[in-house]
This record gives C-alpha cells, sequence and structure tokens, in this order.
C-alpha cells in the first residue's frame, strides 16, 4: 500500500498472489493495476488468463474487449482477438453445459497461446 502506483511492486504482489497463495483472481486484479501503473502489454492478457482459468470466463473476456481498443502493434493485436477467440468459444461452450476442462479441450485448436 506504500507503493499503490509501481508497476513492479504491484506485479510482485500479484506473483505472491498466485504462487505463495494460490488466489488466481486477486492475482489477476493486481496484474490489472500493474499494467494501469505502466507496466509491460502483456500484463491484461495473462490477467484474463487467469481470470478465465479460476472459472470467470465472462470477466477474462470483457478484459480482452477492453485491451483491444487501446492502441497496440499488429503482431499483439492478432495475439489478443485469438486469445478472445478461444475465451469466447469456452465461454460457449460452458454456457451450453460442458465442464471448464470439456471447453477448454474444445477450444484448444482456437489459439495457440
Amino acid at each position: 500500500r506504500a507503493f499503490p502506483g509501481d508497476w513492479k511492486i504491484l506485479y510482485r504482489a500479484a506473483y505472491f498472489y498466485l504462487e505463495d497463495r494460490k488466489e488466481e483472481k486477486r492475482a489477476a486484479s493486481l496484474l490489472l493495476q500493474a499494467y494501469k501503473h505502466g507496466g509491460p502489454y502483456w500484463l491484461p492478457m495473462l490477467a484474463s488468463r487467469l481470470y478465465s482459468d479460476s472459472g470467470q470466463l465472462e470477466l477474462g473476456v470483457s478484459i480482452l474487449k477492453s485491451y483491444l481498443v487501446q492502441p497496440m502493434s499488429e503482431g499483439v493485436r492478432e495475439r489478443v482477438k485469438e486469445r478472445l477467440t478461444n475465451l469466447s468459444c469456452r465461454k460457449d461452450q460452458v454456457e451450453r453445459g460442458q465442464t471448464g476442462i470439456q471447453a477448454k479441450n474444445t477450444c484448444a485448436g482456437k489459439t495457440n497461446h
């Protein structure tokens, strides 16, 4: 709390919550804060993955949609779109009654990331 605007501290806190506490949602939240305070471009994609892996597919999709409106290189934009396609597929499969693991396997071919 002493350095709320320091992305490196927020990133390290996210790592702590992910690895030591096994709290993916808290880690994802901290990664988004780190990105907003100058962290690397890939932090929202990692946060999206953590949210989706913790069962919050809709939040993972929402993060990627919001991220896409920001300026970025075409290479990064394509990776984000691929990840969004995959998460949207997983979300649809879960809504159709598949388990999270089944949906992940069904949609595995939608992206290589």
